[in-house]
């Protein structure tokens, strides 16, 4: 086998023969991409996901290390399938931080009434058992998401991104 004489050249790679042109900036009428609160909330409600998992998490290893220690088998099952149902809500925690990172006004309304009741639900265990670390970070967190998402720049953001729909339009 004989490879081929070297020329004494490099061969050049022109990318713009191959790529597209990709635009430097988005097209004139395209909304800008999320401003710095709605990404704060985006990343805001991330910690809150997290918080979740290690929760679930740990409510999972109780169940399993109580389960096997007493035989209570049905129990475990339960408790395991509480863990999952857990982890399906965290999951949808996280997807609705997407959808809030990208515009959508009913992930914005959904997350804005889950964390108005957790807030409502921070202070009433604030009140009935007495405040602790977790119910006040709880309840900072969920104060930040609520404030973030509804600053005059996310609301103008969300309002250009997805405007309302008119009397007869379809939903989103």
């Amino acid at each position: 086998m004989t490879l081929p004489a070297y020329s004494g050249r490099h061969a050049t790679f022109d990318a713009t023969t191959v790529l597209p042109a990709l635009p430097a900036v988005p097209p004139s009428g395209a909304p800008p991409g999320p401003p710095a609160p709605v990404t704060a909330a985006a990343v805001v409600l991330g910690v809150q996901g997290a918080f979740g998992v290690l929760g679930v998490g740990f409510f999972g290893l109780l169940a399993v290390a109580f389960g096997l220690g007493t035989g209570d088998y049905p129990g475990l099952a339960a408790c395991l399938l509480a863990v999952l149902l857990g982890l399906a809500l965290v999951s949808l925690w996280f997807l609705l931080a997407r959808r809030v990172r990208t515009g959508s006004r009913a992930a914005r309304i959904v997350v804005a009434l889950v964390s108005a009741v957790g807030l409502a639900g921070s202070g009433a265990s604030a009140a009935l058992v007495g405040p602790s670390l977790i119910t006040i970070g709880a309840a900072a967190l969920q104060v930040s998401v609520l404030v973030l998402l509804f600053v005059p720049s996310s609301n103008a953001w969300f309002r250009a991104v997805s405007p309302a729909p008119g009397p007869g339009s379809p939903p989103h």
